[in-house]
């Protein structure tokens, strides 16, 4: 199953690599759609209703309005601000459109903030708290990329729920650089598995009650259809 048009995201990259045969049945063959559950429901509304205030197109609802105190420091902060900015680069790293049949890799940034030679990119996350800095590394590559002029990216996750912020910061070139290296090399297996058709199963602490591909003899639902 030759992909000419391969492209990743973090997301698509972090549910390949936890298992590929889940990937392929939910993401490429689609005959499994999984069901949205009231987590995500509610994640999705709060991202809208943070996207519309810092837009200026609205007020927070009354539903979110415990966020307006994160929304007012945030708000505080110089430099040049977008909600939901979209990114994507090509196969050789270079700026493209994020809907473009060239791009390579994509990202959304919830919150980017562009203050040269400085940037920041910060994601909501409504659920628990990870120390997992990996989606941001992806933004701020993404960032380096679109912008030559940065030469830093503070990044931070803010946990909604629990009223905490994990932060991080990544330089573009010097000691301890951030480098594409690592996502070339997970996304060629990945890209491999299009190609060849290869979906191999991958056993997992998620596989017993979390997982909606019941023909998988590692799910406790299994079912012996295939």
């Amino acid at each position: 199953m030759a992909d000419l048009n391969f492209s990743w995201s973090h997301s698509r990259l972090n549910q390949y690599e936890t298992c590929p045969f889940r990937y392929y049945k939910t993401r490429v063959a689609k005959d499994i759609v999984e069901p949205e559950t009231e987590a995500m429901l509610w994640g999705n509304a709060v991202h809208k209703a943070l996207e519309d205030n810092i837009e200026g197109r609205a007020n927070l609802p009354a539903e979110c309005s415990q966020y307006q105190p994160v929304m007012d420091s945030i708000a505080r902060i110089p430099g040049n601000f977008q909600a939901e900015r979209k990114f994507a680069v090509n196969r050789k790293l270079q700026p493209t459109e994020f809907d473009s049949s060239d791009a390579w890799c994509r990202c959304i940034t919830d919150v980017f903030v562009e203050n040269t030679p400085l940037a920041i990119a910060m994601d909501w996350k409504t659920g628990k708290v990870k120390y997992d800095f990996e989606q941001l590394k992806i933004n701020a590559l993404m960032i380096f990329a679109h912008y030559p002029e940065i030469t830093n990216v503070k990044v931070a996750y803010i946990w909604l729920k629990f009223k905490q912020v994990t932060k991080n910061e990544f330089t573009r070139a010097g000691p301890g650089a951030l480098t594409w290296d690592k996502y070339i090399t997970a996304t060629s297996f990945m890209e491999n598995s299009y190609r060849n058709n290869f979906w191999p199963k991958r056993k997992s602490g998620l596989c017993k009650n979390w997982c909606p591909v019941t023909s998988c003899e590692h799910n406790g639902g299994y079912r012996g259809n295939t």
